[in-house]
């Protein structure tokens, strides 16, 4: 007879096994919250971190990337030094804060404008909110399986909860900031919801900054958009540069309902978005914008799904990459049109600009089709600067570095020009030209 096997597990898994241990009975919520949670972390602990052999993993093997997981993040009493963390200094703004995982009310705006009602998730798991613990359970049910999520739910503490109700129209763009602060490393687990109603219209940023320190990001954040209500939600992840950035996105698409997502990495030594989208009503349309920019040794992972369930939607996915020194960008993309979706338009372009030779683009774009009335269509594409562009650049005067820089902000803004609201684009735009200037003549 066989000898039982045993699973041998990294120091991180023995790590997270303790740390849930020593925390789960200060966890906010009901005996019904709490059950859930065990049975998130019994899935992650069955399964442990993910690795190679895990397909949708499979270019961010977790097991091997962390090496050790840190305890839960300790809340920090002075935060005189979190506004330097701000990275859209100067755009006007609502605020809500949220500091090693827990909301910061000194930091975050106390009125918000007419239409738009917030709670924060340990206020509502504390008072026994049904309502928000379900909504909690429902935007994590059709991706339990992922090993971030699971441990998003058990572990998560915190968040926001926006709603924005039907018909109102919000001018001002309202912005979800997860800060990590003070000088020791910890984890911070949070959970956003962003519901909009009918014919609603918003926008909403999540930026997420910190200190150079080996601290731990994991943050889950659901979109729920009503009947023909338009969302431009754009997530900047500036993250430390030893971090570990674990970013999950959510949403649900009602009819004629629009959706204008930009994602911004350029932090974090390992990081992983992963943003899952479904259409729920016809007409629906879906526009995703991103860029990444790495270098040194940094690990980016985007990985997307786009689920046309129902006729007559649109998604659209244009996805860059910068990369420098031994980064490496993986980009996956998968369109499913299933068997009823007739007439879906899709289309997925992958390109990365490499500016060394030790730099690693991995692209893995999938198209699967089950209705036979669609145009569907992906690509990518990896390469250098044109040297003839350059040519001419260097030939009217200006310097190498200044030309390099120049050309790669026009290959970035085709991305960069289509963040929905000006103001926010700007400042995005300003992000990535600091981040250039910083590595000016670096490869």
């Amino acid at each position: 007879m066989a000898a039982p096997s045993t699973v041998r597990r990294t120091p991180a898994e023995d790590a997270l096994i303790e740390r849930f241990g020593a925390v789960r009975a200060e966890l906010p919520g009901s005996a019904e919250v709490a059950g859930w949670r065990e049975a998130a972390f019994e899935r992650f602990a069955e399964a442990g971190l993910p690795h190679r052999r895990v397909e949708a993993w499979k270019y961010t093997d977790l097991k091997r990337l962390m090496a050790s997981a840190a305890p839960v993040a300790a809340p920090v009493a002075d935060l005189s030094g979190v506004a330097a963390m701000d990275l859209l200094a100067g755009v006007e703004r609502h605020r809500l804060v949220f500091v090693n995982g827990r909301f910061a009310p000194a930091l975050s705006d106390a009125g918000l404008p007419e239409g738009v009602a917030v709670t924060t998730i340990a206020e509502a798991l504390g008072a026994g909110d049904k309502a928000v613990a379900d909504a909690l359970a429902a935007a994590s049910a059709p991706i339990a399986e992922d090993a971030a999520v699971a441990l998003n739910t058990a572990f998560l503490s915190d968040g926001a909860v926006i709603r924005i109700a039907a018909a109102a129209a919000v001018a001002t763009p309202i912005e979800i900031a997860n800060v990590f602060a003070g000088a020791e490393a910890g984890a911070a687990t949070l959970r956003h919801l962003v519901v909009l109603g009918a014919d609603a219209s918003a926008d909403v940023i999540e930026t997420f900054a910190g200190p150079d320190l080996a601290y731990e990001t994991n943050a889950l954040t659901a979109l729920d958009l009503g009947l023909g209500a338009r969302l431009g939600y754009t997530r900047l992840q500036a993250e430390g540069g030893s971090a570990l950035h674990l970013g999950t996105v959510s949403a649900r698409i009602a009819a004629s309902a629009n959706l204008q997502l930009f994602n911004l990495m350029i932090g974090a030594a390992v990081a992983r978005a992963q943003v899952f989208f479904a259409f729920e009503g016809e007409g629906g349309n879906l526009d995703i914008r991103g860029a990444t920019l790495g270098d040194d040794r940094q690990h980016a992972d985007v990985t997307l799904m786009v689920d046309h369930a129902v006729p007559h939607c649109t998604s659209t996915e244009t996805l860059k990459a910068v990369l420098g020194g031994e980064a490496r960008a993986v980009f996956q993309g998968n369109i499913l049109v299933r068997q009823h979706a007739q007439h879906t338009d899709a289309r997925m372009m992958l390109n990365a600009l490499l500016r060394s030779e030790t730099a690693e683009f991995d692209a893995k774009p999938e198209l699967e089709i089950y209705a036979d009335d669609v145009q569907c269509a992906h690509g990518a594409t990896s390469g250098a600067l044109d040297e003839n562009l350059l040519f001419y650049l260097l030939s009217r005067g200006i310097p190498r570095a200044e030309a390099e820089e120049l050309l790669i902000v026009a290959f970035l803004g085709q991305v960069l020009q289509e963040i929905p609201n000006e103001t926010v684009a700007a400042a995005v735009s300003g992000l990535v030209e600091s981040w250039l200037a910083a590595r000016r003549g670096t490869k």
